[in-house]
């Protein structure tokens, strides 16, 4: 069903704009500040029209027009104008999913029952494990620096304050646990982070925050028939958001104060947007053109990363950079074992497992992302520059001719092909493009080769 909201502001001299795309075309029309009262006369063709006359404004109501072949009524009920417009949406899409009867594979197949539907969904969200596995050392024989004992000791009450603020207030995961925590006593709080720490001091991670709750949503402007239109939001333990909110901010002071990051890697890190990047690729290419020199970019894409993620190869990298004790056990348990379930029109389905892939809403699961692109920076050469944002990469090559240029590039795809290999992902060549940033053209034009192509 298609839904348009349109702040009007005087229906009157926009009548016309309603009978024109894509106004006209819509099954319901919410039409707010219209400057008609409930008494004055208002018609659109083959729609049915419902009026709501604000209390505290008067003139400025609320209208409602529904195709005529949908069954619709006006009930009356003490809310407000904010509250109408998602009680209408509500009608018109009850639990979220679009109001369609039936979901098409990519195979052609069409699937009429809700759990046949609900099946579809969660088959297009599995990822099985790679067979390979890593043998990873938790010794906690180790000499234990001062970076250990601040990321294995036990949570502070305002550590746990801190993870309280973070949290939004959304929706809850299976246990019911919501953010209304917060309004209670310092004495009750301090029993929750006492259960916290003993959480953390057995690592231990309940299982009711390794389970989510999927919900498919539409994406903008897909077809709501096609399995592969929905995007899967999970919801996940509050309990268990505070929790990692904890370990997050130890992981980034632990990360930052050591300057494991690239300085071109940004993206899920503080102070490090879109612009940063933006402003060091600038200064790479005028600095370049000034020099004379040739100056190519290529961006590659890697195949839904996020969820490729192997669980082994992850840890491996924590490891390595120092992440040891609690911490790392912690972290390896809670992507251990993950499962969830599909919510669709109103009915939940059977469990399935998450066997690879960053657990979806998950606070921690941005960082660790990080840190597993970061080692792409140890593949490619020192004399080329690597801008990573989330899972966008790019890299920029200057030669003085275009022979070097060519094989430059073509060496840095190479290696980045091999990487992707070693950690059971892959590259999309079709996404993947190449620009000629320097200030002359280049005598001709080469192709980049991908080993699979």
């Amino acid at each position: 069903m298609q839904f348009v909201q349109w702040n009007v502001r005087g229906i009157t001299s926009k009548i016309l704009w309603l009978l024109e795309p894509p106004f006209s075309f819509v099954q319901c029309l919410v039409l707010q500040e219209t400057w008609l009262s409930a008494s004055d006369s208002f018609s659109l063709k083959k729609k049915k029209i419902f009026c709501i006359e604000r209390q505290i404004s008067p003139r400025r109501g609320l209208i409602t027009a529904v195709c005529q072949d949908i069954p619709a009524q006006l009930i009356s009920l003490p809310l407000s104008e904010v509250e109408v417009f998602r009680f209408v949406k509500a009608l018109l899409n009850k639990d979220g999913s679009p109001s369609i009867s039936n979901l098409v594979l990519s195979s052609g197949i069409t699937l009429r029952a809700p759990i046949a539907q609900a099946d579809a969904i969660a088959a297009s969200l599995i990822k099985r494990a790679p067979d390979a596995q890593i043998p990873l050392d938790f010794s906690v024989d180790y000499f234990e620096t001062s970076d250990d004992k601040t990321l294995n000791c036990p949570f502070s009450f305002r550590e746990f304050q801190n993870g309280l603020v973070k949290t939004r207030n959304k929706s809850s995961g299976i246990d019911q646990v919501t953010k209304k925590m917060s309004c209670l006593s310092d004495e009750k709080i301090y029993k929750i982070l006492d259960l916290l720490n003993n959480l953390w001091t057995n690592m231990l991670v309940p299982e009711s925050w390794r389970i989510a709750k999927i919900i498919p949503i539409l994406k903008p402007g897909e077809n709501a028939a096609e399995v592969t239109s929905y995007r899967p939001i999970a919801l996940t333990s509050v309990l268990g958001k505070i929790f990692e909110w904890i370990i997050l901010a130890r992981l980034l002071r632990f990360y930052l104060e050591n300057k494991i990051f690239s300085p071109f890697h940004a993206g899920f890190l503080p102070y490090k947007g879109c612009d940063s990047l933006s402003a060091a690729l600038l200064n790479k290419v005028l600095t370049t053109r000034a020099l004379k020199r040739f100056v190519y970019g290529i961006s590659l894409d890697i195949n839904a990363a996020y969820d490729n993620i192997w669980h082994d190869g992850l840890m491996l990298k924590l490891l390595q950079f120092g992440v040891r004790g609690k911490s790392a056990l912690w972290i390896s348990y809670f992507l251990q074992d993950r499962k969830a379930f599909v919510s669709w029109r109103g009915v939940s389905f059977s469990l399935f497992k998450h066997e690879r892939g960053i657990p979806q809403r998950s606070i921690l699961s941005p960082l660790l992302f990080t840190i597993f692109m970061n080692y792409i920076y140890s593949v490619l050469p020192n004399d080329v520059t690597c801008f990573i944002y989330a899972d966008d990469i790019f890299i920029l090559v200057e030669e003085s001719n275009i022979e070097a240029i060519k094989n430059k590039l073509s060496f840095c795809v190479s290696k980045l092909e091999s990487w992707c290999n070693e950690w059971h992902m892959n590259i999309a060549p079709q996404k993947s493009n190449k620009i000629n940033l320097s200030s002359r053209r280049s005598p001709v034009g080469f192709p980049v080769l991908f080993s699979w192509l």
